[in-house]
């Protein structure tokens, strides 16, 4: 099995990110920012082979396929259930004809989560409804065990324990699902794509070290009969620079 993780285009709050107003101001669920969508589109197109349709304002400078001839067919497409990884995974699938497998395991670190100002802490949030779910693509799958007023259900911020538990599941999951020959892509994001990567290699999680993850750069990895095998690691050539975030 070959595994793709991608993260999602540039949100709200990864815009936010650095300025002095980032709690007070980011969103439970944020949307793709223009630049974000951009960055999604540009993604789409490497993977279904098709040129640049890039607003003239942005380099065309990008070889159609700079991965080393590497084929993006992927035979399933999995997202985590926040808006803007399902915002980055629509095109993809529009542009494969596939259909959209939501993932509550591969969500963000914390969960859906707001800052409650007034007590100074993060709080938990709905998340997206079902219906919200599918608006955004009529090929996405919702599972059925999932709250149909808001996915995450107002739950407590995810502590790190339950982080690293679900990593592993997640992990095993896809190892036990998915034949050899199957292609699959993670829309996700940076943060839990730390925990997936410890998981995935053994390694146990701590503070202090991070596998940096861009948005819309793209990590793979090999299951096979000698273990896990990592391809590649955070890239991103298929974004022009001035894609970059």
């Amino acid at each position: 099995m070959q595994l793709y993780f991608l993260r999602h285009g540039q949100s709200g709050n990864n815009a936010l990110e650095g300025t002095s107003g980032y709690l007070t101001h980011r969103l439970s669920e944020p949307d793709l920012t223009d630049f974000g969508a951009a960055q999604a589109d540009r993604t789409a197109q490497l993977i279904a082979g098709t040129p640049s349709t890039a607003d003239a304002t942005v380099s065309q400078a990008v070889p159609e396929n700079p991965y080393c001839g590497d084929r993006f067919d992927f035979t399933h497409i999995y997202s985590s259930p926040h808006l803007r990884a399902l915002r980055t995974a629509a095109p993809i699938a529009d542009a494969l004809g596939l259909s959209i497998d939501v993932c509550e395991g591969i969500h963000e670190a914390g969960g859906v989560f707001r800052f409650d100002e007034a007590r100074g802490v993060l709080t938990g949030d709905s998340g997206l409804s079902r219906a919200q779910a599918l608006e955004i693509h009529n090929g996405i799958r919702y599972p059925e065990t999932l709250p149909t007023q808001g996915w995450w259900d107002f739950r407590p911020f995810e502590t790190e324990e339950e982080r690293v538990v679900r990593a592993a599941r997640v992990v095993e999951f896809f190892a036990r699902k998915h034949a050899r020959e199957d292609r699959i892509l993670i829309v996700s994001h940076c943060h839990f794509y730390v925990y997936f990567c410890c998981a995935l290699l053994g390694l146990p999680y701590r503070d202090g070290y991070w596998f940096t993850l861009n948005n819309c750069a793209i990590s793979r990895f090999g299951f096979g009969r000698e273990g896990i095998q990592v391809e590649y690691l955070n890239r991103q050539e298929h974004l022009a620079p001035d894609l970059f975030s």
